[in-house]
């Protein structure tokens, strides 16, 4: 049904249309753990492997529709499936964009949350040469938003900036990483949720700085609770608060081009836990070979974790891509694949070596 109701919404599109442009992207990834117990790949959707060679859990596939009415109207609808999530098609963007003069854009929807430099498009695979996205720099658990959003952009000279604010709210139904951390299943309220975006462009340069911030709201039955969380409060539908907080983000980053060597550095601070990636790529003609180190530390003891990896990116063509890398996982934080005792003696981590191969493309 929701799949019927999608294809008859774009179908009806170029009634309206003077223009309709469809495009899309995917990956097919596999991935098997060498060594150790598990290895999350994915932590929004909590794709996972085990030493059993897994093809479904990085694999997606997105659509996009985007109709233009006039030269300063339009909107955009994009549907992910994932192998994550048994396929289920989720619109992560439907928003309409109004753009009344060539250096200012308004949007209002449902859009991606611009925290991290990937954020626009860490889905599209075809877009960067690693495998995934780093997951120990990219673990924010909220992705999307609904609401509005104004960028302005200016040159000067061979300078070019771009300015973003942006505002909204978000709810998970459940949230599937927070329920997995906390042990038990609940959904998280996003509200009172703004931010901004600084980009400067300046030949093999590009700088972004991030800021986020958000009141966030976990919400539960009670029959789930475990006895270690206190519920804060119960609401008149029965279900309880199990949490109430503000969170503040901070990123910035680097990309530098100076081909055929680039450069990729971000670094970012939440709450509670401080977290970076690091990027060195070499390309020859249809080859690219990189070099990615990431990491997590939380502020309590109990959690950390990092990651280097090497691979390669082969294109087939403009828009075909395969890929293959070896990462190495070292986490002295608890194992979350056995509950091993906080191991901050180092006598029981989570620590694995994974394989992983994947196609991305485009049309």
């Amino acid at each position: 049904m929701k799949h019927a109701l999608l294809l008859a919404a774009m179908a009806s599109l170029p009634a309206f249309a003077a223009d309709l442009k469809f495009s899309g992207f995917g990956s097919l990834v596999g991935a098997e753990v060498l060594s150790g117990d598990g290895y999350v790949a994915h932590y929004p959707s909590m794709a996972t492997y085990d030493s059993k060679f897994d093809i479904t859990e990085e694999s997606r596939l997105g659509l996009q529709a985007t109709a233009v009415f006039t030269d300063e109207l339009s909107t955009t609808i994009q549907m992910t499936s994932r192998g994550s999530l048994n396929w289920e098609p989720d619109i992560e963007w439907f928003y309409l964009t109004w753009q009344p003069k060539t250096e200012w854009r308004i949007q209002a929807g449902r859009m991606r949350i611009p925290a991290y430099l990937y954020s626009d498009y860490m889905d599209v695979g075809f877009a960067y040469n690693f495998i995934r996205v780093p997951g120990d720099a990219y673990s924010v658990d909220a992705v999307n938003y609904n609401g509005l959003s104004a960028t302005y952009s200016h040159s000067f000279g061979p300078v070019d900036t771009s300015f973003q604010l942006y505002g909204g709210r978000e709810k998970t139904e459940p949230n599937v990483l927070m329920s997995y951390i906390r042990q038990f299943e609940h959904d998280r309220d996003y509200t009172d949720m703004y931010g901004a975006v600084f980009n400067l462009w300046y030949r093999w340069l590009n700088f972004r700085l991030s800021y986020l911030t958000t009141d966030i709201q976990e919400e539960a039955d009670p029959d789930v609770v475990p006895v270690f969380v206190t519920p804060i409060r119960t609401l008149p539908n029965g279900r309880v608060i199990t949490d109430d907080f503000n969170i503040q983000f901070y990123d910035v980053a680097f990309l530098l081009d100076f081909n055929p060597v680039s450069v990729v550095v971000e670094y970012n601070e939440y709450e509670y836990y401080t977290s970076w990636l690091a990027s060195f790529a070499y390309n020859m003609d249809k080859w690219t070979y990189h070099f990615t180190a990431s990491d997590f530390e939380l502020n309590e003891a109990w959690e950390a974790h990092s990651t280097v990896g090497v691979g390669f990116r082969y294109d087939v063509n403009s828009n075909l891509a395969f890929k293959m890398q070896l990462d190495r996982f070292d986490d002295t934080g608890e194992n979350p694949f056995t509950s091993a005792p906080n191991p901050i003696c180092r006598c029981a981590d989570g620590d694995v070596m994974v394989l992983s191969a994947g196609v991305d493309f485009v049309f």
